[in-house]
């Protein structure tokens, strides 16, 4: 019989997790991936924990064409990253909020522009996204923006979320026990 055991240290306590079922581990994987970092597992399909994604056409901008995005993508919008899957290049390009210079929304063309700074590595530049959402899609970067560049506007704090994440593991522990 196969097991899966792993082990988590936070500075205020450890638990070890152990289960022979595989699915178990997967889903607690996920659980505390989510709980910790405020994202689930990057995938082409986004998951009904996920944020929305949004259909958006690709200005062809310098930037854009260097980097090669083709016309139509799909953009998301995670806590920390904004992530864009290309339809016609199929390529996927990311860029941490924190390191946008600026991002402006033009309402007469439905556009949302973000400047990437030099923070973004290779992606750094300017990209223009074009969708009927665009309001929406700014207020979600201008949202997240906000949140890294003031984090005790957070409601959970670095201690707390440490707290939450052991008792949470206390949690699916317990329900291991019940279920065995």
């Amino acid at each position: 019989m196969d097991r899966c055991a792993f082990q988590i240290s936070t500075p205020i306590g450890s638990t070890v997790l152990g289960t022979s079922i595989p699915e178990y581990s997967s889903k607690w994987v996920e659980v505390i991936r989510v709980a910790a970092l405020g994202k689930p597992t990057a995938t082409k399909k986004t998951t009904e924990q996920g944020p929305p994604p949004f259909d958006v056409n690709i200005k062809e901008t310098d930037d854009a064409k260097r980097m090669e995005l083709g016309s139509r993508g799909t953009l998301t919008i995670f806590p920390t990253l904004l992530q864009l899957d290309t339809k016609d290049t199929n390529r996927s390009i990311t860029w941490p909020i924190a390191g946008l210079r600026r991002y402006v929304r033009t309402t007469v063309m439905c556009e949302v522009m973000i400047e990437a700074g030099r923070r973004c590595g290779p992606q750094q530049g300017t990209y223009v996204f074009i969708c009927d959402e665009f309001s929406t899609i700014y207020d979600l970067i201008k949202r997240n923006a906000n949140i890294i560049a003031n984090p005790s506007s957070v409601r959970i704090h670095s201690h707390s979320r440490q707290v939450f994440l052991l008792l949470l593991l206390l949690l699916l522990l317990l329900l291991l026990l019940l279920l065995l």
